[in-house]
């Protein structure tokens, strides 16, 4: 039968590394140096539970005081939460772009593909296709821009922007499934000032849902790059370690 208090260590010790994880995850701590802090608290904790030390002897009451300071002992920089900037400056770009795009097709496209075929006559259907590319692959690449000099220095860029190019676009289709929803409300008058203050607002939020996306997959992407490479490095150190003994015997 298994040691009842050694049970109970063991389940101290996960329950202590769980708060801590959780801790460094306020923290924007990336992935590679949360593994890399728990790795080294849990050795800690189990060297004290041997002596009979409990985990809250060591961590002490206030488990987000010990990871702030198992974060600045160790040189770990947290990754800042740029969330919040992501989405002000994803609105600013919506909030400019999309107007522009739907004033340049309105003012200049339109009258500019009439002049040249009459789309509604002989391509009922490719007109609206057109239009609603236009503004997708126009809107996306305002919104990339926009992203681009917003990351400027962040890390993730290049990913943020590789997959935003990948999402925005769906985005961007989404937000004009719902701009058409909005316009097929009962009651819906349309007018200049219906489309600003209610189709270009709803077609905005599945674009920055995406432009969120990007930014989290981006930097999921780069943390799992972050802990297998650290991994790797470790291992490659175990498996020395493992044959020093021997190459000395030889």
């Amino acid at each position: 039968m298994p040691d009842t208090a050694s049970t109970s260590a063991a389940g101290e010790i996960d329950r202590a590394v769980r708060l801590l994880n959780r801790s460094l995850r306020r923290l924007h701590v990336s992935r590679a140096d949360r593994q890399s802090i728990i790795d080294d608290v849990r050795g800690d904790l189990d060297a004290a539970a041997a002596e009979g030390v409990s985990p809250v002897d060591l961590i002490g009451p206030d488990v987000d005081v010990f990871a702030r300071q198992a974060t600045e002992a160790r040189g770990f920089e947290p990754m800042s939460d740029d969330y919040p900037r992501l989405l002000v400056n994803g609105t600013a770009a919506a909030a400019v772009g999309v107007p522009a795009v739907y004033l340049l097709l309105m003012y200049v496209v339109h009258p500019l593909f009439v002049n040249w075929f009459d789309l509604d006559g002989d391509y009922p259907t490719a007109g609206p296709v057109l239009a609603y590319a236009f503004m997708v692959l126009t809107g996306t690449g305002i919104i990339i821009a926009a992203l681009n000099a917003s990351l400027a220095g962040r890390p993730a860029r290049k990913e943020t922007l590789t997959r935003a190019a990948l999402l925005t676009p769906v985005g961007g289709a989404l937000g004009i499934v719902a701009g058409l929803a909005v316009m097929d409300r009962p009651g819906f008058i349309l007018s200049e000032a219906s489309i600003y203050t209610q189709v270009l607002p709803a077609g905005a939020i599945p674009v920055l849902i995406a432009l969120g996306v990007s930014r989290w997959w981006a930097r999921r992407a780069i943390d799992n790059e972050s802990t297998t490479s650290v991994n790797r490095l470790r291992g490659g150190v175990a498996t020395r370690d493992a044959r020093r003994p021997n190459d000395h015997g030889s």
